[in-house]
């Protein structure tokens, strides 16, 4: 998987093939915001198309309006495409900073343990799975979206690693998986880029729209949303 550093290598890049690119985040976090005040919105658990599945002792997702539409397009699309056997499955959406920082400094241990990373590298390696809490993290904004696709019973489906796996088998093309896995990447995938969002290469499951990632991946002038403060008070 190549990792783009600068503009001008994502430039020569056709959007077509910029999903099997990691754009860094050092690249996306120069990306301006123009943030368009949407509002985050509760996501209920009253569609029969969407599951909710916390993994982060929360049972309360909240998105940006303009992503929320479109997860629910998303949804609709596996809905037709399944014939009514799969949907998505929630499992993060909003996260506070506060929430960020523990989960970054929770993988930035683990990797520095594995791996034995230091500095500049160790940064860069913690970053292909979780965002900086001191930058403008996806989640914080309220546009990303942590997914999986269940049966409709609610039962798992064979994706090729767990949500939040810190492995490059969690790379959305990553060939050494088996073959219905490959299939169920590609079938999220699809619907989740026919609904406007992208992805982050290094997850199968991190999708995300109106985010310095989504406008660096598009060529968008700026991203549409930026860290949201607080939740709403409903």
């Amino acid at each position: 998987m190549q990792t783009i550093t600068t503009f001008d290598q994502l430039e020569r890049i056709p959007l077509s093939e910029r999903k099997f690119c990691y754009i860094s985040e050092a690249l996306t976090a120069t990306v301006p915001i123009q943030d368009t005040g949407e509002l985050l919105r509760k996501i209920e658990n009253t569609s029969s198309y969407i599951s909710l599945k916390s993994s982060n002792q929360s049972n309360i997702f909240y998105l940006r309006s303009g992503a929320l539409d479109r997860l629910l397009h998303a949804a609709r699309i596996i809905n037709r495409r399944t014939k009514g056997e799969m949907k998505i499955a929630l499992t993060d959406t909003f996260r506070p900073l506060d929430l960020q920082r523990k989960y970054f400094d929770e993988i930035k241990s683990e990797i520095q343990d594995r791996e034995g990373l230091s500095g500049d590298a160790l940064w860069e390696r913690v970053t292909q799975f979780i965002a900086d809490p001191d930058g403008c993290p996806p989640h914080s904004t309220g546009g990303a979206i942590d997914c999986t696709l269940v049966q409709a019973s609610g039962e798992e489906t064979d994706m090729g690693t767990s949500v939040d796996a810190l492995s490059d088998a969690a790379n959305t093309w990553y060939p050494h998986i088996p073959s219905d896995a490959q299939r169920n990447r590609i079938l999220l995938f699809t619907a989740m880029t026919d609904a406007g969002f992208v992805n982050l290469a290094t997850e199968w499951w991190h999708y995300s729209y109106g985010d310095q990632y989504w406008a660096a991946y598009k060529g968008a002038p700026c991203a549409l949303y930026g860290s949201v403060a607080s939740l709403p008070t409903d």
